[in-house]
Parts: structure tokens; C-alpha cells; sequence
């Protein structure tokens, strides 16, 4: 079994992302839903990620449209709308295919509240939506969509549109209002001055807050790469046999590191 790739990293967000998507019932969970929204077992290359979005949104805000409609003439000015470049024409138009065929057989579709189920039923902070969507699609989270802040900007009436579900309410929020001309020193007091008022909400509410204890972030890296070895079948033995020269730990050692990160995994 392949684990959900991370590409993050800092250690404290690696830790944090590793005892979240390494969890079988998310893992169960992934699978399911990647099974429901890709029309094949394989899942996309990270950097398609953003074309099969995008595609989705515009399937489904105009799903009635196209079945109204002839599905020719829709479906090429769909198409001449999302395609990025020629370059990726080809594997632009696969993902098209497989987003028509899903919306054509199903009446009921709904991404962003399932990937909204996924933050509720994990307690994963809304910011972090892109990073489940794409666990879904791509198997893996970028560093960029581990989020800790969602910006949204407002300008002459105009609001940015959010992709992040509304019904996602139940977390600590903060909104900071400011100024286009705040200077970085009263940024940063603004951040000094709050900051553990903050982390103490997600404390009270635990809403997805963890320690951890720093020799577990530090070796974070190295842990994951054990459990998994391990969990796909590997004795710790042979774990050990592998590592030794590398590591020059003991057997027992290894062991212990891989009971201690399967405990982080519970909820």
C-alpha cells in the first residue's frame, strides 16, 4: 500500500500532517472518495490538480446547461475555456472526459461538502481544504495547501470567492481587520499580542489540537518511513538491518518508535 506522499518541510507541519493521513479511517476514508470522484484507479499528478478543479466547478454550475443543451457545442466551449495551454491539451481533456462522464451518471454530486465532511469529521482547520481535496485526487499534500490562514480580499464591493465549505463553522476563527497601509513592525505586534490567545481557544475547544513532544517532530520524517515500512510488511528486524549502518540504533529502538508513532495515530 502507497502512503498519502508529503511534501512538507518543516517538521512541526509534517508532524501535524503525518499523524492525520497516516490514520486508517482516514485513509479509508481518502480512498473512498477518490474512488467516487476519479473515473480511474489512478490518481492525477500533483500539478493537474488545479485543472481538475477548476473543470469541476464549471461541470457542475452548468450540468443542467450541458444536458439541456447539444452537448458538442457546450462541451467545446467548456473546454476552450479551461485548457491552460497546448502543452497539456492531452491530459487537460482526459480529466474533461472523466468530469462529463461523472456528472452525466450522477444527479447528486456535491465535492466540496464532502471534502468538508472530511475537515469536520478530522476537525482539520477549513484552511486546509486544498490539501484534502488534492490527498483525494493526487494522493499527496503540498506544502502550500497546508494552510494556516485563508486570505480573502474585499475591494469596491467586490468579495473574493471562497472554496472553502460554508458549513465548516464549528472551528475557532479569527479575522483580523487591517489596513493597506499597516507597517510589518504592527503586523508583527498585532501576532505577539494574540497569538497565544488564539492557540488557548484551540486548547479549550480542542478542535484538532495535539502536542507533541520535540524528539517526535524532529525524527518525524524518519518514523513515518519505519511505520510504513513496517506496516507494509517489513519485521523489525529487517527494518533494523536496513537502517543500521545509517542509524547505528537497535533493533529494540526502532521498535519502539514504530509502537509510539502508531499511538499518535488514534484520535
Amino acid at each position: 500500500m502507497e502512503p498519502i506522499r508529503i511534501n512538507v518541510e518543516d517538521n512541526f507541519k509534517h508532524t501535524q500532517v503525518a499523524f492525520l493521513v497516516d490514520r486508517p479511517d482516514f485513509i479509508d476514508d481518502i480512498v473512498r472518495y477518490s474512488s467516487k470522484w476519479l473515473e480511474t484507479s489512478t490518481v492525477l499528478p500533483s500539478e493537474m490538480f488545479d485543472i481538475w478543479f477548476s473543470t469541476l466547478i464549471k461541470q457542475g454550475k452548468n450540468r443542467d446547461q450541458i444536458l439541456r443543451d447539444s452537448k458538442e457545442a457546450q462541451l467545446k466551449s467548456l473546454k476552450a475555456k479551461i485548457l491552460i495551454n497546448q502543452k497539456k491539451y492531452n491530459e487537460a481533456n482526459e480529466i474533461i472526459k472523466g468530469l462529463e462522464t461523472l456528472f452525466r451518471d450522477n444527479d447528486n454530486l456535491d465535492f466540496k461538502g464532502d471534502m468538508g465532511k472530511i475537515l469536520l469529521d478530522y476537525q482539520i482547520p477549513s484552511t486546509c481544504f486544498k490539501a484534502v481535496a488534492r490527498a483525494v485526487i493526487c494522493n499527496v499534500i503540498e506544502d502550500s495547501d497546508w494552510a494556516y490562514y485563508n486570505l480573502t480580499l474585499e475591494s469596491a464591493g467586490l468579495k473574493a470567492e471562497r472554496i472553502i465549505p460554508s458549513r465548516v463553522t464549528s472551528e475557532p476563527r479569527f479575522e483580523v481587520v487591517i489596513s493597506p497601509y499597516i507597517s510589518k513592525k504592527e503586523w508583527g505586534n498585532i501576532y505577539d499580542q494574540n497569538i497565544n490567545i488564539i492557540k488557548d481557544e484551540y486548547k479549550n475547544s480542542q478542535y484538532g489540537y495535539k502536542e507533541y513532544a520535540k524528539d517526535t517532530i524532529s525524527n518525524i520524517k524518519r518514523d513515518r518511513k519505519w511505520y510504513w515500512a513496517n506496516k507494509n510488511g517489513m519485521s523489525y528486524a529487517k527494518i533494523w538491518k536496513e537502517m543500521e549502518n545509517e542509524t547505528g540504533l537497535s533493533d529494540d529502538y526502532i521498535a519502539k518508535a514504530i509502537q509510539q508513532y502508531k499511538k499518535n495515530l488514534t484520535n
